[in-house]
């Protein structure tokens, strides 16, 4: 069945062109629309998370913001020595 003018098109709802007789639906570029948005977003999610380092170790008048962190890096560094703990 012919098109006058020109060569059939496949009867399909979303179709977009390209190879006669190839019916491509809109919902396959899903994925390829939301990887900008993500990578955008885990981006932001970074920068946010290093801000927030940042500022929370410029607030530190010694080494650890919690009294009992010297206690488990004590018992981390027996353990790696394989130390009596």
């Amino acid at each position: 069945m012919g098109v006058a003018g020109g060569e059939a098109q496949p009867f399909c709802k979303g179709w977009q062109g390209g190879e006669p007789g190839v019916c491509r639906d809109r919902r396959d570029n899903r994925g390829r629309r939301a990887a900008g948005p993500l990578a955008l977003l885990l981006v932001a999610a970074f920068v946010l998370r290093v801000a927030a380092g940042w500022v929370w170790q410029s607030r530190l008048d010694g080494r650890f913001g919690f009294g009992d962190s010297e206690s488990y890096w004590q018992l981390a560094r027996a353990i790696s020595e394989a130390e009596p703990y």
